[in-house]
């Protein structure tokens, strides 16, 4: 994948190239956090221009998800 030293827009946009140049012939589903570099203006610029890529975002507090919530 693309290593960021941090969470930040640009990564996470860069990721996204890297996962639409690597993957040509099928569409997307990302399923995603809440983290605010995973929103706004230019996440959804980048989503209108490549269709086939779909973001999905996690709920903020999902049992089931979590691992650890089903051993305690």
């Amino acid at each position: 994948m693309v290593k960021q030293p941090k969470g930040n827009t640009d990564g996470f946009l860069a990721m996204l190239t890297t996962i639409l140049r690597r993957y040509k012939q099928v569409v997307i589903e990302l399923w995603v956090d809440h983290a605010r570099w995973h929103k706004g203006k230019r996440i959804i610029e980048f989503l209108s221009i490549h269709k086939r890529l779909k973001i999905e975002y996690i709920l903020k507090y999902h049992t089931e998800l979590n691992f650890q919530e089903r051993l305690w």
